[in-house]
């Protein structure tokens, strides 16, 4: 796994041109200067989106932009996501960091509050950390699954 703190920093050229053409984040509801390290997304993201792609062991992905506003903690059970994951492998987070970070991250659910089909939004506003646990009882609780006119 790359470490995002070991990235090269951009050229003073490249920063200079950046700076002066005002070129901000992509991520919706996010309005920081683009990062100034080289590096996977270096003209999408602003430092912080960068550093918390999965690629440096974060939780967003590009192609899903909902993905960056999960957090470490489940919102319904308000356990930590990491307890969960150590719970069942007690060892992993120092024996394996990367695999650890991966179970953390597969264990975590960004769910929409308002669904898009619906017209939710990807903004963090609308976003909610579930585990897998709470997303399965919220997803049949409130029949996510069907159509806005099928619900009962």
């Amino acid at each position: 796994m790359k470490k995002w703190d070991e990235l090269p920093y951009k050229s003073l050229t490249k920063i200079k041109r950046q700076k002066k053409s005002g070129l901000k984040c992509t991520i919706d509801g996010c309005d920081s200067e683009l990062t100034l390290r080289k590096g996977e997304c270096q003209d999408l993201l602003c430092e912080e989106h960068q550093k918390n792609l999965i690629i440096y062991d974060g939780f967003g992905r590009i192609d899903r932009p909902w993905t960056f506003h999960r957090g470490p903690m489940c919102e319904i059970c308000k356990r930590l996501i990491a307890d969960i994951v150590r719970d069942i492998d007690p060892n992993l987070e120092y024996n394996n960091p990367s695999l650890f970070s991966r179970q953390c991250r597969n264990m975590t659910i960004a769910d929409h509050k308002i669904r898009k089909a619906d017209g939710g939004k990807d903004c963090k506003e609308n976003i909610q950390t579930l585990c897998l646990n709470c997303n399965s009882y919220k997803t049949i609780a409130h029949e996510d699954w069907r159509n806005h006119s099928e619900r009962s």
